[in-house]
């Protein structure tokens, strides 16, 4: 497995499409369009994928984005990102450790002895750049990270039934609020739960009816189970992710490289 870096992420995140994203992403990893299919459990085919190298992303669900992360390797949250054409810097964040997390669990222990011993490089390496009281304030905060907090949340329809109850919203209040982005019959349809394929657009037309983040109502949509969850809370990567969280901005940039090389080699 190659260790080469050319570019941060951050360069490349600052001006990809998706479909120029799958691609880097398809070379970097020598990946074939059936590895995709493979990798994600037959849930995206690869006539699917080629459709997105292609630049046809128009109608895309959410289970396709989640499949098309798991067949990639990546962060369903990047893809998120990268499809609603956010520019700027990119950072790997919490749902980043936990795609890593992920594909290290599928690891053989052959492989897996090669990227522990990576992993303890990456770790020493933020902990030198971390203050020393920048971390010891960290952990005895013991902050609970963000996607144990998701394990507290509800589903969809029952945190877009709270939502509406709080705000006084109508379903045509939402409607009207979206912009015509979602209908108010279709956001009835979500808080019956009666709607569980949802497209990127309409999480984003949701999302501004409610009057909340995006990534918000997607984090809810897609949110992982209990079980893995607990396990990512209690493992490396986890202690792995505070860490870096714990850096300064600067420091962040300066161990990316490394940061990436670790994803490269737990594909």
């Amino acid at each position: 497995m190659s260790r080469q870096i050319s570019f941060t992420l951050a360069e490349q995140a600052a001006t990809e499409s998706l479909s120029r994203f799958v691609r880097r992403i398809l070379d970097e990893r020598r990946l074939a369009l059936s590895d995709v299919e493979l990798r994600a459990a037959g849930e995206i085919t690869d006539g699917h994928v080629a459709n997105i190298l292609a630049g046809d992303t128009s109608n895309l669900r959410i289970q396709t984005l989640e499949a098309l992360a798991r067949g990639l390797g990546v962060a369903e949250e990047r893809l998120f990102a990268i499809t609603r054409g956010l520019p700027g810097d990119y950072q790997f964040q919490e749902n980043d450790f936990v795609s890593l997390f992920r594909r290290y669990d599928a690891l053989s222990e052959a492989h897996r002895g090669e990227t522990d011993t990576l992993m303890e490089t990456v770790s020493r390496e933020i902990e030198r750049r971390s203050s020393q009281t920048g971390w010891q304030r960290l952990e005895e905060m013991a902050e609970p990270s963000r996607l144990i907090e998701l394990s507290r949340r509800e589903a969809l329809e029952d945190y877009v039934r709270r939502l509406l109850d709080e705000r006084g919203l109508t379903f045509k209040d939402v409607e009207m609020r979206s912009g015509g982005r979602i209908s108010h019959s279709y956001v009835h349809q979500i808080a019956g739960g009666h709607t569980k394929n949802l497209t990127v657009e309409k999480i984003r037309g949701l999302a501004a009816g409610l009057g909340v983040a995006e990534e918000e109502v997607f984090r809810v949509f897609c949110n992982i189970s209990s079980a893995e969850k607990a396990a990512f809370r209690n493992g490396e990567f986890a202690r792995l992710y505070r860490k870096y969280e714990a850096l300064s901005e600067a420091g962040k940039r300066e161990v990316m490289p490394l940061v990436e090389m670790l994803d490269r080699e737990i594909d």
